[in-house]
């Protein structure tokens, strides 16, 4: 092993501008070491650099070397013993060696050049040039710069720009890695899937530079805590993956120190945000053999544990066999709308304890041909998956202002209409013109109809112009299920909405003990404050009905007054309940309660927990 002097100043300058290191190590690979004398002094002659060369005799002994690193570049003869300069390009491309190889050659051969080059060798020279110094000195030189730019091409190919992590790209070519070893020596590798929960919020509410800046923390504490347990990739948006080298408990510890690390609240430009995350988990052999079934499978199992997460959704408690159901759900909704397997029913808001009807809101049903009624809890997480929610509110919307014009046409004094709308239509500028031209087309006026948006919804930050073109046009909106989603004060104060709806669950919660009976009142005091009308859904107790009575709301809907009618049983209600309401006494503190709808018993809060009324 010999060192050369340190090169001059001027050297030095121009080693650094080109980005390289000055200390390089050089291995020379030969089995007759005095042939290859010539080529050594060459290389420690030349000044550039400051070498430090060693030299092999033995093929295996010199692929043990590079495999364990360190080297800048390696000479190898193109004859080593009964070996070639070939194979060992090869076997250093299986043990994933990076250090470029330089193939020796007596004379120019082309087919070896360019199988060298195909195997991944960096290049193939002649001997007789490599005993110039200044030849060498230029190989060397330009074969650590092609190796740089190529590894800074690799890096930006395989790692995500915002986060530093690992991109899509490389994270599937680890795991398809590890699915190999872990098959070829009876091992377990696992997948880790992360979804950020309400992300999307972030960036909506404050901007994509705080969003930007999340991800690039949240990639920060899920690589420290993961450590050297596996590899941390993005997957793009807010998804995440981490390979595991390991078996399920391993997978479910790396779950357990990701949400550990993300609980703490994330603070940027003076603003703080609590980010949580679901997760779910794959191993190989038992969940799947290849990384297309690993991955498919940790994101089902991620997504029922967001699904369990979200307060106003039940999953049972096999996560498979939900999210099984859940895909059936959203192979065949698309056939649904084309089978007719959709209707609506109508269920009336009364809007004071006389009974008389405020107006009518239209839900929807799927009468499954095997499944039989599907709960809307379980179908629309199927819409939004396969991204028709804009086609269906459209649909919804055309069905409920026909049947609200077909029971005018005969006669009957038509209450309005409130219709549903989802998050994802509310944020098309496309909406307001759909309405208004599905008013047109039924001979309706805007004030007919009162459109309800969730909590959710309200807070899109592409809703508000919509929201307030709607609002400009004299179409209602009102706040549904209040009281369970994410609002803020300030975007409740700001929302055009004319109406908030109390979702039935502060009704449920009032029964609990006095501070929710408190939460509840001021609910109702807030919206009242805030000039709403007030309507409280899902009464089904005269308890319930007796505090909404004390608190005096605006409206009032549940099963316990009436249930949800066929469209052909509407004008029959409405003309009764019209009746009993004109020969009703005066209302006051002494009026008789309502009564429940004929025929009709309170339903147990678990019968009418998956239904929006």
């Amino acid at each position: 092993m010999n060192r050369t002097m340190p090169p001059d100043t001027s050297t030095a300058d121009l080693v650094h501008e080109l980005g390289l290191d000055r200390d390089v190590r050089i291995a020379v690979v030969a089995d007759d070491s005095d042939a290859f004398d010539p080529i050594i002094r060459a290389i420690q002659q030349s000044d550039f650099f400051d070498y430090d060369v060693q030299s092999f005799i033995e093929f295996s002994a010199a692929l043990t070397a590079l495999e364990q690193g360190g080297f800048h570049l390696a000479f190898v003869d193109h004859r080593i013993g009964s070996e070639t300069g070939q194979e060992f390009v090869r076997q250093a491309q299986a043990r994933a060696v990076e250090t470029p190889i330089i193939i020796m050659v007596g004379q120019a051969q082309r087919r070896v050049d360019m199988q060298v080059i195909r195997d991944g060798g960096a290049d193939v020279v002649l001997k007789d040039d490599l005993t110039r110094s200044s030849v060498v000195e230029r190989i060397i030189r330009h074969t650590l710069l092609r190796t740089r730019h190529l590894r800074e091409l690799q890096r930006r190919a395989s790692c995500d720009d915002l986060t530093g992590l690992a991109n899509r790209t490389f994270f599937r070519s680890v795991l398809e890695r590890g699915v190999e070893t872990a098959r070829r020596t009876n091992g377990e590798v696992s997948v880790v899937y992360i979804d950020l929960d309400g992300f999307k919020a972030v960036n909506d509410r404050y901007g994509h530079q705080m969003g930007d800046a999340v991800l690039q923390e949240v990639a920060r504490r899920t690589r420290c805590a993961v450590g050297d347990r596996g590899l941390v990739a993005r997957l793009g948006g807010d998804e995440f993956a981490v390979v595991v080298e390991g078996g399920t408990s391993t997978a479910k510890h790396v779950q357990s120190c990701v949400h550990q690390a993300l609980e703490p609240v994330f603070r940027y430009a003076g603003r703080a945000v609590q980010m949580r995350a679901s997760a779910g988990s794959a191993t190989y052999p038992r969940d799947g053999t290849t990384p297309d079934r690993l991955v498919d499978h940790a994101d089902r199992m991620m997504y029922g544990a967001k699904q369990r997460a979200a307060s106003q959704r039940t999953v049972p408690a096999s996560p498979e066999r939900w999210w099984r159901r859940l895909q059936r759900l959203v192979d065949d909704f698309p056939r649904a709308l084309e089978n007719d397997e959709l209707h609506l029913v109508f269920q009336p808001q009364l809007d004071d304890v006389g009974g008389r009807v405020r107006s009518i809101e239209a839900l929807l049903r799927w009468q499954h041909p095997s499944l039989g009624l599907v709960s809307p809890a379980e179908f629309i997480p199927a819409i939004e998956r396969c991204g028709l929610s804009y086609e269906l509110d459209t649909w919804v919307i055309q069905r409920a202002l026909e049947a609200r014009r077909a029971w005018t046409t005969s006669g009957a004094q038509m209450p309005r209409m409130a219709i549903n709308v989802s998050a994802r239509s509310l944020v098309k500028a496309t909406l307001p013109q759909l309405l208004n031209d599905g008013l047109a087309s039924t001979g309706q006026c805007s004030d007919d109809i009162e459109i309800e948006l969730t909590e959710t919804a309200v807070l899109e930050a592409k809703a508000a112009p919509v929201m307030r073109e709607l609002h400009a046009s004299g179409i209602a909106l009102a706040i549904d299920d209040f009281g369970v989603g994410q609002s803020s004060l300030a975007s409740l104060a700001q929302t055009p909405a004319s109406v908030l709806k109390l979702d039935r669950t502060l009704l449920v919660d009032a029964a609990l003990d006095d501070r929710h009976e408190r939460v509840l009142r001021w609910a109702i005091r807030l919206g009242r404050d805030l000039g709403m009308e007030v309507v409280a859904e899902g009464i089904e107790a005269e308890s319930q009905l007796e505090l909404l009575r004390e608190e005096e709301v605006d409206g009032y809907q549940g099963f316990l007054l009436a249930r949800p009618l066929p469209a052909n049983e509407v004008l029959g209600w409405l003309t009764s309940t019209a009746r009993r309401a004109d020969s009703a006494p005066p209302t006051g503190p002494d009026a008789p309660s309502i009564q429940p709808s004929s025929g009709l018993e309170a339903m147990p809060l678990t019968a009418v927990s998956q239904l929006p009324c």
